[in-house]
């Protein structure tokens, strides 16, 4: 049984070298969550994914426990694995590009306070900005100094620590995803675009963006509410008018 077993895995083994690439799920998708998702947030994803596997695990070794509890001489019927279907590589044609994606640490602050304060958690957090700073004038001139410091406390915190803690992760993930691995090659064309870092691979067509809002620095296309990349003026250089038409002929949602 165990010689069985790593010969199985020896195969897998070898299939999964040959395959280049690989469409994976979780993977891309993490490409784009990472700009958008706190460390809280995705701390608990993690968590998540790994009770799932983990309970995945318990589930197939109690099968195999029950599957093989008959009589000694009885050997299990061979079940050949339904075999996962891959998505094909994207097949460009037309107008086509190619950029590698590194963000600065500017960029991506400028993208995340931008996503933060645009949305309704942001906007309650400007008008709790406003109001603490409009009730700590009021409270120093009104001479109650006490409920003046509260409120002065209040606006400085949600005034300085959101910006610094969001430009903490910025700084970190601009060196997670411009260096080495981490670095994604993105493909433009009229067929649509797709993403690659290492063995990793993705294809989307243009119906798949929800919306592309133009930034300072970069033009932030949205896979989701959560999920989205930055392709930023200084990788796209030259190619940045061609961009630019593709996502006007295919992406309704365009804020240029």
């Amino acid at each position: 049984m165990d010689l069985k077993l790593k010969e199985k895995n020896d195969d897998e083994s070898a299939v999964k070298k040959s395959q280049q690439p690989v469409r994976t799920g979780r993977s891309i998708a993490e490409l784009a969550s990472l700009s958008t998702l706190s460390e809280e947030e995705l701390e608990e994803a993690n968590e998540e994914a790994e009770d799932a596997t983990a309970y995945a695990e318990e589930y197939e070794e109690a099968d195999d426990t029950e599957e093989y509890e008959g009589e000694e001489n009885e050997e299990p019927e061979s079940e050949e694995e339904p075999e996962e279907k891959q998505e094909p590589p994207l097949e460009h044609f037309g107008r086509k590009f190619s950029f590698e994606g590194k963000p600065t640490a500017e960029d991506i602050f400028r993208f995340m306070f931008y996503h933060t304060y645009c949305s309704v958690v942001g906007v309650i957090a400007i008008l709790l900005i406003l109001a603490s700073l409009v009730m700590a004038v009021w409270s120093f001139s009104d001479g109650n100094y006490l409920q003046g410091c509260i409120f002065a406390g209040v606006f400085l915190f949600i005034a300085i620590n959101s910006p610094l803690s969001i430009k903490k992760r910025a700084k970190k993930q601009s060196e997670n995803m411009s260096t080495g691995e981490g670095v994604i090659t993105y493909t433009f064309s009229d067929a649509g675009f797709d993403m690659k870092r290492m063995q990793e691979y993705a294809p989307y067509k243009y119906e798949n963006i929800m919306k592309v809002v133009t930034g300072k620095t970069a033009y932030y296309v949205y896979l989701g509410k959560m999920r989205a990349f930055l392709a930023t003026k200084a990788d796209l250089g030259a190619n940045e008018e061609t961009f630019l038409q593709l996502i006007r002929e295919n992406v309704k949602n365009f804020k240029g």
